[in-house]
């Protein structure tokens, strides 16, 4: 027979807590006996859970407001000083602080993981002591540490399965990093974190969007999706591995052993190939110009000046990447009928070029109905990968935070 498990008062505490952080995220300000008409708990009940989150400096008052009789009631919010996160993203090897609004306290100067070169354990204990002292935040007010990286990561123990770029198999990150600092933290994939940056702090906040995907285009090409606010995962958690999909089935040999990946097509190292490749055959390009001459000193950033000041070689690529995205979206519309599709990841530098060739190649392909509904958009209005690795982090923590605790059902 299956049963519902009573909880213990501190098991329900954390629920009815849990409701009114909820219910001051997206209302505040707002006051304690109007937080018991949203949420059907008891004002007494609300009483306590305000009582425990003030003391924990999670929540503050911040004035009145207007009478409807009797005393002016006493309008609450988030304490955006009340506590702090630590995001870490090892892709772009970087740590940083925010506070629960996802404002962006400080940051370690980043430099980009090479790809094949193990990144030792304790470097990611030197980020989170340099991000902690650096920001000279008090350890008190650090309510957890988010660690976001390329690979995959079990959850939910927070193990790293498998990095390439880091060099990493079976590590224990998440329970490493707790014992040595003491403090709660979590350990997922850098797609999913950011993606879930976007949920709690960018795009799909703003428009309370809960069916997204966000399709992520920089070193490779992969999306995260998004289902009623949850993460679809997969059976074996690898879901949303987009970019080795099949476009040439004849085409160039992946690193993943198989023939004419999308990513092959579309990543940053595609599009500098394809520079690379053109200008041996003669073709002229300010980029060379740029380049002082030297095809070798092509960089990303030296692609996007060409593209910034005109570069016919840089454009054509451009239009030709955002060609195969938005061929490769549509079809993502077309099975998934998402509410969003958010375009995130460094090549979205490129720009109005790059987006508005996607959108216009998505909406042609795409069934009409899906079409019509979904919207486009690029990521948190064109964050930085290493902000957005760091608020990705950060959101790892914060959506534990916010998160109603399991009523587990069994026999």
């Amino acid at each position: 027979m299956s049963w519902i498990r009573k909880g213990s008062r501190e098991f329900m505490q954390e629920i009815n807590k849990a409701y009114v952080l909820t219910v001051l995220r997206e209302r505040a300000p707002i006051s304690r006996y109007d937080i018991s008409k949203v949420t059907g708990l008891s004002p007494t009940t609300v009483g306590t859970a305000v009582k425990e989150l003030i003391e924990a400096g999670l929540v503050h008052e911040i004035g009145s407001g207007e009478s409807k009789g009797g005393r002016r009631p006493r309008l609450l919010d988030l304490n955006g000083k009340g506590g702090v996160l630590i995001g870490v993203g090892l892709d772009s090897n970087v740590a940083g602080v925010m506070d629960v609004w996802g404002q962006l306290l400080y940051k370690t100067p980043p430099s980009r993981s090479k790809t094949g070169i193990i990144m030792p354990i304790p470097h990611v204990s030197d980020l989170i002591r340099q991000a902690i002292e650096g920001s000279g935040v008090s350890k008190d007010k650090i309510m957890g540490i988010g660690i976001c990286l390329p690979g995959i990561v079990s959850q939910p123990a927070g193990i790293v399965t498998y990095s390439a770029v880091l060099g990493w198999k079976d590590i224990p990150l998440k329970s490493m990093i707790e014992e040595e600092f003491g403090f709660p933290t979590f350990v997922d994939t850098d797609g999913v974190a950011i993606a879930m940056g976007e949920k709690w702090l960018g795009m799909a906040l703003e428009e309370s969007i809960e069916d997204f995907i966000y399709f992520y285009i920089g070193r490779g090409v992969s999306v995260v999706i998004v289902v009623g606010g949850q993460v679809y995962r997969g059976f074996k958690g690898t879901a949303g591995e987009f970019g080795h999909t099949t476009i040439d089935h004849n085409g160039p040999l992946c690193d993943c052993g198989g023939r004419g990946c999308l990513e092959n097509y579309t990543s940053i190292p595609a599009i500098l190939s394809k520079v690379d490749k053109v200008i041996k055959e003669g073709r002229s390009t300010k980029l060379l110009e740029l380049a002082h001459g030297d095809p070798d000193n092509i960089t990303f950033d030296l692609f996007l000046d060409g593209l910034e000041q005109g570069d016919p070689l840089a454009k054509e690529i451009i239009e030709e990447t955002g060609h195969l995205l938005g061929i490769g979206i549509a079809n993502l519309v077309n099975l998934l009928n998402p509410q969003m599709v958010i375009v995130g990841g460094d090549l979205v530098k490129a720009g109005d070029l790059l987006i508005s060739t996607i959108v216009k190649e998505c909406k042609e392909r795409s069934l009409r109905i899906p079409a019509e509904s979904v919207k486009i958009v690029p990521a948190m209005s064109l964050l930085s990968q290493v902000d957005a690795e760091i608020l990705g982090g950060g959101t790892l923590v914060l959506q534990e935070l916010f998160k109603i605790p399991n009523v587990i059902v069994g026999r």
